[in-house]
């Protein structure tokens, strides 16, 4: 991870690239840093304790302790799906910033680049059987 933040300073300062992408993508991997780091923290100690006191309610209530068990795994399950999809999203707009980086450019370098790009696609597209 660090590598890679080298690499983009580097890169900032080797082009003549926006700073505003440069400093959002550096803020962005250091908030999903800290946000996966913080949210791993807390929910270890949400799931340790609330499991245990829920579990216990609910067997205090009467319900059996295998229905109080896939209750609680139930619950455990939706909210990782939530923190997973969140985490997601959140990389994959992230992930963008780089490609971003590159359309940076000026003048004739972007016809070229436009111009070489399509000579790419077009020559590792597959040909259409006839």
């Amino acid at each position: 991870m660090l590598g890679k933040i080298a690499g983009f300073l580097l890169l900032r300062k080797t082009l003549s690239v926006s700073t505003s992408l440069i400093e959002s993508l550096l803020v962005g991997m250091a908030f999903v840093f800290m946000l996966s780091l913080v949210a791993s923290i807390l929910f270890t100690s949400l799931i340790a304790g609330g499991i245990y006191v829920a579990y216990q309610g609910m067997i205090t209530h009467g319900v059996e302790p295998l229905a109080a068990a896939c209750i609680l795994g139930g619950i455990i399950v939706l909210v990782l799906a939530v923190i997973i999809m969140a985490a997601v999203l959140l990389a994959y707009k992230i992930s963008h910033i780089p490609k971003q980086l590159t359309l940076v450019e000026s003048g004739i370098s972007r016809h070229i680049n436009d111009v070489v790009d399509a000579f790419s696609e077009g020559f590792n597209a597959v040909p259409a059987k006839r």
